[in-house]
C-alpha cells in the first residue's frame, strides 16, 4: 500500500480527480447522446454519447485538478464554484468555436451562448461533489447513504457486466440468424458494443442521480 507524506496533495487530489471526471464524462455522455439522436437516431446517439463522454471527462480531469488546488487553499465553496464554472465555460466556448461541439451549438449563436451557459451552470453545481465528496441526499430516507464515488463504482459495474451479457447474447442470437458460422466474432463483437453502451448508459444515470439528489437536497434545506 502506498504512503503519503502528510503535506502531500496527491491524497486530497486524486478523490477529487475522480469524482470530477467522472461527473464530467456523464455529463457530457448526456448531453452528446441527446443532442445527436435529433441529426441520427440510434448510431448518433452511440457515437454522440461517445465524443460527449470523452469531451466531458478531459474537462473533468481539468476541474478536478482545479477544485483540489482551491480547495487546498480555501473551503469556500463559491470559490471551487467559480473554479470549476471558469473552467468549464472556456472550454465549451472553445467546443463551440472549433465546431466540434453539438451542431444546435455551433451553428448558431444563440445555440452556442444557450450550450456555454448550460454546461457552466451544470459544473458550478456539483463543483462541491466533486471537491469534497459530499455524500447525496438519499431519497429514501431509510436507505444508506453512497458517497459519489460509490455511486459511479456500483453503476459502471453493474453497467459493465449487464452490457456484456445482453450484447454477447443479441450478437450471438444475430449470428446464428445470420450466418452460423461467424456466431462466435458476433458474439464478441456484440459483448464489446454492449459493454462500451453500458458504461455510457451508468456513466448518465450516475450523473443524472447525483444531479436529482442534489436537487432534493436544495428543495428539503429550503422547505
Amino acid at each position: 500500500m502506498i504512503s503519503y507524506p502528510a503535506t502531500s496533495w496527491l491524497p486530497k487530489t486524486l478523490p477529487a480527480l475522480q469524482r470530477a471526471t467522472l461527473l464530467g464524462a456523464g455529463a457530457g455522455a448526456i448531453i452528446g447522446g441527446i443532442t445527436s439522436t435529433f441529426g441520427f437516431p440510434i448510431v448518433g446517439t452511440f457515437f454522440g454519447a461517445i465524443e460527449g463522454a470523452i469531451s466531458g471527462g478531459s474537462v473533468g480531469v481539468a476541474n478536478g485538478f482545479a477544485i483540489a488546488g482551491v480547495a487546498a487553499i480555501t473551503p469556500s465553496r463559491w470559490n471551487i464554484r467559480l473554479s470549476c464554472a471558469a473552467i468549464t465555460s472556456s472550454c465549451a466556448a472553445a467546443l463551440v468555436f472549433l465546431n466540434v461541439a453539438p451542431q444546435w451549438a455551433s451553428s448558431h449563436t444563440w445555440g452556442g451562448l444557450l450550450f456555454v451557459l448550460m454546461c457552466t451552470v451544470l459544473a458550478a453545481a456539483v463543483a462541491p461533489f466533486a471537491a469534497f465528496g459530499e455524500q447525496p441526499l438519499n431519497p429514501r430516507p431509510l436507505a444508506p447513504q453512497r458517497s459519489v464515488a460509490e455511486l459511479f463504482r456500483r453503476a459502471l459495474a453493474i453497467g459493465a457486466i449487464g452490457g456484456v451479457g445482453v450484447g454477447a447474447v443479441v450478437g450471438l442470437a444475430i449470428g446464428i440468424m445470420t450466418y452460423p458460422p461467424t456466431c462466435m466474432a458476433a458474439l464478441i463483437e456484440g459483448g464489446i458494443l454492449g459493454e462500451v453502451s453500458g458504461i455510457l448508459l451508468a456513466l448518465m444515470v450516475g450523473c443524472l442521480m447525483v444531479c436529482s439528489k442534489l436537487l432534493i437536497s436544495k428543495l428539503r434545506v429550503r422547505i
